[in-house]
C-alpha cells in the first residue's frame, strides 16, 4: 500500500456519521485515513475516523469486515473498517456516505494561534462563504483566526488591500477545502 505522507484525516470517536467530525490530524509517515463502523452493546452504531497503520487494512480504499466475536457482549465491537490515502477521505466508508458535491468550502476554524498551520478544527461553510484567515496584535504578538468568512466581507477585503503590497496584518479570503492555514497570498 502506498500513501502520502502527511496525509490530513478527520479523527473523530463515537459519531454518527463520519462527514460529521471536525476534528483534524496530519499522519505520520506510512499511516492512512481510517474510519471504523462500531457496534454497541444496545447495538447503536457509531464511527471511530483517524489515523491508522496500513497493516490493518486488507487492501488500500476497501472496507474490511471484522469478524463479529462471540461473546455475547460486545461494546464497541468493530464490525467494518475502511482504508483511504488522500485528505479528508476518511469522512466516508464502511456505509456511510461523504461530503455532498454540492456544498460550500471546508475551512478550519481556530482563533487566537500563533501558526495558523496549527488548527486541528474545520468548518462547514455555506455557499456564500469562504475561507479565511486573519491576524491582529495582541501583547505586541500577532496571532491568527481561520474560519468561514461571507463573500461580500472577502470582496471588501479584496478592494481595501493595496495591491503589490503586503499590509500587515494579514486578511485575506480563499476559495478551496483547507485553503486558510497560512497568511501567505
Amino acid at each position: 500500500m502506498i500513501c502520502m505522507n502527511g496525509v490530513r484525516c478527520l479523527r473523530c470517536d463515537s459519531i454518527t456519521e463520519p462527514r460529521l467530525c471536525t476534528q483534524l490530524e496530519t499522519c505520520h509517515k506510512g499511516e492512512v485515513c481510517g474510519v471504523e463502523q462500531k457496534r454497541s452493546d444496545n447495538g447503536d452504531i457509531s464511527y471511530w475516523t483517524g489515523c491508522i497503520s496500513p497493516t490493518s487494512c486488507i487492501s488500500e480504499d476497501s472496507n474490511t469486515i471484522v469478524p463479529a466475536k462471540r461473546t455475547g457482549y460486545y461494546d464497541n465491537e468493530v464490525i467494518c473498517r475502511h482504508c483511504c490515502s488522500s485528505d479528508l477521505c476518511n469522512s466516508k466508508g464502511c456505509g456511510a456516505i461523504g461530503y455532498p458535491a454540492d456544498r460550500g468550502p471546508l475551512c478550519y476554524e481556530c482563533k487566537n494561534l500563533a501558526d495558523p498551520s496549527t488548527c486541528h478544527t474545520i468548518a462547514f461553510c455555506n455557499h456564500n462563504e469562504k475561507c479565511f484567515v486573519g491576524s491582529e496584535a495582541h501583547f505586541g504578538q500577532l496571532y491568527y483566526t481561520t474560519r468561514c468568512e461571507p463573500l461580500h466581507a472577502c470582496t471588501a477585503l479584496d478592494v481595501s488591500s493595496p495591491l503589490g503590497k503586503r499590509a500587515l496584518p494579514c486578511r485575506h479570503c480563499c476559495t478551496g477545502d483547507l485553503c486558510n492555514s497560512s497568511c501567505k497570498v
